[in-house]
């Protein structure tokens, strides 16, 4: 995150961060409180999933997935079936995904106007 906000100075930055899972959205917000910026204002924060931290803490993370309980019954039922042959090793599933507005997105303000701008940062 940080290297995020290092490589946006003096550039027009992005208004939306949207994150892999909960953790990871709580650790952007933390990051962008930390340094002063205001979620939702200055930046939208998303996870890719309904977990439990996206509803634990202040603020409440808009999320979107598929209730995790439920991904855990699917999942265990797949094992209690499972005889152990190579060709069961990966199934795809489809599970319903809910929406969950938080506190943590809004239409951007800075974003009236502002060209688009997308920053990829380094994996290693």
């Amino acid at each position: 995150m940080l290297q995020l906000l290092q490589q946006t100075q003096g550039r027009v930055a992005p208004t939306a961060i949207i994150c892999y899972n909960g953790n990871m959205a709580r650790g952007a917000i933390d990051t962008l409180l930390r340094e002063h910026y205001r979620v939702p204002t200055d930046f939208t924060v998303v996870a890719g999933d309904a977990s439990r931290v996206c509803f634990e803490e202040e603020p409440i993370i808009t999320n979107a997935g598929p209730s995790p309980e439920k991904l855990g019954q699917v999942a265990a039922d797949l094992l209690l079936r499972s005889t152990g042959a190579d060709e069961e090793s990966f199934t795809d599933l489809v599970l319903a995904s809910q929406l969950h507005l938080g506190e943590t997105s809004a239409t951007p303000v800075r974003g009236v106007g502002a060209r688009r701008a997308s920053i990829q940062l380094p994996t290693n």
